[in-house]
């Protein structure tokens, strides 16, 4: 078992408690073309600084393209998340190098409030993704889409009505397919501490 480690603080708690439980705790990291050299020395520093021992899986954009069907395949559903098929390809190294379990810091953001800026972004990609898809879908696919979200009628900030949007439709339709089929599909078990009943509770 081993720690899927971001360089992030939501992943970092999770190593740091893994190695109070376990000695040199395995991390593991997606490193991508678009993973910047901070976020991987951050990754590298939090890794020494829990006593973890660290494997770096990198991933090239050029592949991509080849793991699409295996992915939506595994995802059993349309991928809505552009960083799914990386993902896949991610816990298939994990699994080449013995893991059969992870811990993942998916789901803290949407819990605790996390990244408010990108929780302010929100409204404008939801624009622009429904405009790509009335752009893009045939009009037969384009008459299956949702009417327009009833939240943009609600008398609540931008930050509120954004994590209502991310717990009830982003991370159940978009972050968790490609998070826990993936990993499952290449015999991983991916944990989410984050998205506990206890978590959510507090």
């Amino acid at each position: 078992s081993g720690c899927a480690l971001s360089g992030g603080l939501d992943s970092g708690v999770l190593l740091a408690l893994l190695a109070e439980e376990a000695p040199r705790p395995l991390a593991l990291t997606l490193a991508d073309d678009f993973t910047d050299g901070d976020e991987l020395a951050a990754t590298r520093s939090l890794a020494e600084h829990c006593g973890a021992a660290l494997e770096v899986l990198t991933i090239r954009e050029e592949d991509l393209p080849d793991h699409l069907e295996a992915t939506v395949l595994a995802c059993e559903e349309a991928i809505w998340n552009g960083r799914a098929v990386a993902r896949h390809l991610f816990f298939r190294a994990a699994r080449k190098t013995g893991v059969t379990a992870l811990l993942s810091g998916v789901g803290a953001d949407e819990v605790l409030w996390g990244n408010p800026p990108a929780l302010l972004e929100l409204p404008r990609h939801v624009e622009a993704e429904r405009v790509l898809a009335e752009t893009v879908l045939t009009p037969e696919a384009r008459a299956k889409l949702p009417a327009e979200p009833h939240t943009k009628r609600m008398a609540e900030d931008v930050l509120t009505r954004s994590r209502r949007l991310v717990l009830s439709h982003v991370l159940p339709d978009s972050t968790l397919p490609p998070e826990c089929r993936t990993s499952s599909a290449e015999g991983i078990a991916v944990h989410l501490p984050y998205l506990s009943a206890a978590v959510a509770e507090f």
